[in-house]
């Protein structure tokens, strides 16, 4: 049951936001009631951390090592498809706006998911990967886990915004090329 209820809370906060999503669509998405959901959790409050919590549990990538002799085009096309693959599939990019329109609100939890951003996430591998190029004198990456978040970035939440809904997967390849030719070539050494 909380396996269910968590996916259902995902989906409302992603969709909705925090301040727009209501107890009562979780429960019924859920299948629960209301007022076990409060009982499990106290609040909705303590359901949006544990369920943000649970979303992120399924897009943390092991950190990885990468060999700086690969060829950046390949390094970035494996990158780009978990990228995708976890907004796609994560209501990452949803949730984050969520998360970040209350940082007010939850300064501690905000500071805890970053954390988890930085350390535990698909960009801190390739900050590390950005950094052994930049060692090579042939590419400029000042800071690699900026350029790495806007990476992912591009290739995330850019999706939405460059192409159209219901587009092919084919029109996504070539969206993403374009953004890691432009981004070797952004960074390659004059």
């Amino acid at each position: 049951m909380r396996g269910e209820l968590f996916d259902a809370a995902i989906q409302v906060f992603a969709a909705e936001g925090f301040d727009l999503a209501n107890v009562s669509a979780i429960a019924l998405k859920a299948g629960v009631t209301k007022a076990t959901i409060y009982r499990l959790y106290g609040s909705k409050e303590n359901l949006f951390k544990l369920a943000i919590r649970r979303a992120l549990s399924k897009v943390r990538l092991a950190p990885w090592s990468v060999d700086a002799t690969l060829r950046p085009e390949q390094v970035l096309a494996t990158a780009a498809k978990a990228i995708s693959e976890s907004y796609l599939h994560g209501a990452v990019g949803r949730l984050w706006h969520s998360i970040l329109s209350n940082r007010h609100r939850f300064p501690e939890f905000y500071d805890e998911v970053v954390s988890i951003l930085r350390e535990q996430s698909l960009a801190a591998s390739l900050a590390s990967y950005f950094a052994q190029l930049n060692a090579t004198g042939r590419y400029s990456f000042p800071n690699p886990l900026t350029t790495a978040h806007h990476f992912s970035l591009l290739v995330g939440q850019g999706r939405e915004l460059g192409l159209p809904p219901g587009a092919s997967k084919r029109m996504e390849a070539d969206r993403v090329d374009q953004i890691i030719t432009m981004f070797v070539r952004g960074h390659l050494r004059k």
